[in-house]
């Protein structure tokens, strides 16, 4: 595991290297608060270096196809992120935040990563 030395000037993402170098998945981990943009060609770029790659966080990002809330336009602008990238969210419907009852904390994966999670879980 190595951390990335090239987003380490974005104080609020981390982004990891696991696996070997045949078999690697990245794997970002973000905060973004409500009154920030969601910084989606900082996303564009982590996937141009891995496409292989799981991003997680608490993005404060809020939209009907994860969340039984009114969404947000941070949550409309990562719902067509997500579409034009081939990309699922993978905790859908699971309640992360007590305050509003939404889906703020969410993990993203690109489709064959979400099979993978799916297949897992179902045969758990």
């Amino acid at each position: 595991m190595q951390r990335l030395i090239n987003f380490q000037n974005d104080y609020n993402l981390i982004v990891l290297d696991i696996g070997y170098s045949s078999n690697q998945v990245q794997l970002a981990t973000c905060y973004f608060p409500p009154n920030e943009n969601l910084p989606l060609n900082l996303f564009n770029d982590i996937l141009h270096r891995n496409s292989n790659t799981i991003l997680l966080g608490d993005l404060n990002a809020k939209h009907e196809s994860w969340s039984n809330t009114t969404g947000n336009q941070k949550g409309g602008l990562l719902f067509e992120w997500l579409n034009e990238n081939y990309f699922q969210v993978i905790n859908k419907f699971v309640l992360t935040s007590t305050r509003s009852n939404a889906v703020i904390d969410l993990i993203l994966a690109p489709m064959n990563i979400y099979f993978w999670f799916f297949f897992c879980i179902s045969t758990y």
